[in-house]
C-alpha cells in the first residue's frame, strides 16, 4: 500500500490517495471489499472520510481525506511528550526528597498532571 497527497483540480482541495497492493478486475469486487464498505457510510470527526473509490488499469485507489501528519507519527509524538513529562516530575519528586532528608521539612509537591503528595520525614 502506498499513499500520495494530491490535489483534486476541480474544486483545489487536498486529499490523500492510497492505492492498495493487489489487482482488482471488476468495480463489484472493488466495492464489496470488507475495507470499504464501512468506510463509505461512516461518518466521524475522528476517521478520515472516504471521498472516492476508482479502478485504473485493475490497480485501486482509495481517496481520503488529506490529514498533516500520520497516526503512527502522531502516537510517537505524544508518547516522547509523555516520558519527557514523567522524567521531569520524577526529577521534581527526587530533588524535594532530597531537601527533605537534608532538612526534615515538610514539602508540598504539586505536578503539572494535577497529582500532589506529601513528602514527610519518617
Amino acid at each position: 500500500m502506498t499513499v500520495w497527497q494530491a490535489i483534486n483540480k476541480q474544486i483545489g482541495e487536498v486529499v490523500a490517495i492510497k492505492k492498495m497492493k493487489r489487482k482488482y478486475y471488476s468495480r463489484e469486487e472493488c466495492l464489496n471489499l470488507r475495507e470499504v464498505k464501512p468506510l463509505r457510510k461512516m461518518n466521524h470527526p475522528n476517521i478520515m472520510k472516504l471521498k472516492e473509490v476508482f479502478r485504473e488499469n485493475d490497480i485501486l485507489y482509495f481517496v481520503f481525506e488529506y490529514m498533516e501528519c500520520n497516526l503512527y507519527q502522531l502516537m510517537k509524538d505524544q508518547l516522547k511528550l509523555f516520558f519527557r513529562k514523567l522524567k521531569f516530575e520524577m526529577g521534581a519528586f527526587k530533588c524535594c526528597k532530597v531537601l527533605l532528608t537534608c532538612t526534615g521539612v515538610d514539602i508540598f509537591i504539586a505536578t503539572s498532571s494535577q497529582r500532589t503528595c506529601w513528602l514527610q520525614k519518617m
